[in-house]
């Protein structure tokens, strides 16, 4: 519905399939484009990606504030930060939980993993990261509706 409002606009609507939850995801990603072909989905897909941890693909890793190298290089670091390992066991944790371990500072929110399917993003037209929606928040509601428009409406050039 966003992408028939509002594409016209300048809206853009891209869609990367992701298996972490709940193997919501199990097909190849000529499958996944099919299926969402036959919902009628006219907004843009892209390969199949990881979206948390390590392996994240990069531009999920800058979504989550984890640009640079203030990063998690762990799901587990925030845990092992809380036992104690960032004194225990320094090295290890130096070099792989910077984020955790509060070696490095990003924005707020930073190293908060996504936690399910359909978690959102709004990118301004510059590439500013604008907000985050949890899955399952109505994006169709006026309040988001309305911070759809003012982007949109905004005369910032890429």
């Amino acid at each position: 519905m966003l992408h028939e409002r509002y594409a016209a606009r300048g809206l853009s609507i891209l869609a990367f399939p992701c298996n972490s939850f709940g193997a919501q995801e199990p097909g190849t990603g000529a499958e996944i484009l099919a299926f969402a072909q036959r919902k009628k989905a006219k907004f843009d897909f892209f390969k199949k990606v990881e979206v948390n941890g390590p392996t994240a693909h990069p531009l999920f890793k800058w979504l989550l504030g984890a640009s640079g190298d203030c990063v998690d290089e762990d799901d587990s670091c925030a845990a092992w930060a809380k036992q104690g390992e960032c004194q225990n066991n320094r090295a290890f944790m130096e070099a792989s939980c910077k984020l955790s371990c509060k070696l490095c500072s990003a924005p707020a929110g930073a190293g908060e993993p996504i936690k399910w399917n359909f978690e959102s993003f709004m990118i301004s037209r510059s590439g500013q990261s604008i907000a985050r929606y949890a899955t399952g928040t109505d994006l169709l509601s006026a309040q988001i509706t309305k911070a759809i428009e003012a982007q949109l409406d905004a005369k910032t050039e890429l």
